[in-house]
């Protein structure tokens, strides 16, 4: 067995233990529990599959890849980056796993990236040990193109009843109208 396969056995356990329904893509039915797990889903031609993707509610909500116990995701986080589209406005979505917060070089990357494509896109930088405040403060600014999540916005839509569109709503409200990237989820409420 590889070790991909025994991280995937792993991973299985893991998410069934959490209330997630496991299941192949042969036997794909994203609506046969509030939380399932999809293995192998194929992805765009010449992208492969990723190995798990994540649907709440029967909606896309995340991936999983699995990789080798003791693996550093260095050189693999590129595979859980790209665009999604929320309310008409299109995001270059930039994902940090890492156990080092964002920094000015990361926002620095992201900012070159929504440069160079259409008008209406903007970037969203999600990383889950937060952000240094200087990269808050570089990704912040007149008009900024940015907004900048950490893992308390991801769980406020896993498990306190925010919804996506309602989050990036109110985080491009606050970027509009104080050049702000970040808004903490206590200010959400207000």
């Amino acid at each position: 067995m590889t070790p991909e396969a025994k991280a995937r056995q792993s991973i299985d356990a893991l998410l069934e233990q959490a209330g997630w329904h496991v299941c192949d893509m042969a036997d794909a039915n994203i609506h046969a529990s509030r939380g399932v797990a999809l293995r192998e889903f194929p992805l765009n031609a010449g992208f492969g599959c990723a190995d798990y993707l994540l649907h709440v509610d029967g909606r896309a909500a995340g991936v999983i890849e699995a990789k080798k116990a003791g693996s550093t995701l260095t050189g693999v986080e590129v595979q859980v980056d790209g665009t999604i589209t929320v309310q008409g406005t299109t995001y270059l979505e930039d994902f940090k796993f890492t156990a080092f917060q964002a920094d000015a070089t990361n926002v620095d990357r992201l900012l070159a990236k929504v440069g160079n494509v259409a008008d209406n896109t903007m970037g969203l930088m999600v990383s889950m040990s937060g952000n240094s405040s200087v990269a808050a403060a570089q990704a912040s600014g007149k008009k900024t193109p940015l907004i900048l999540l950490v893992a308390s916005h991801v769980m406020s839509v896993l498990y306190s009843g925010w919804r996506l569109g309602k989050l990036m709503a109110r985080l491009c409200r606050q970027v509009s109208q104080t050049g702000e990237a970040s808004l903490d989820v206590a200010g959400l409420q207000r």
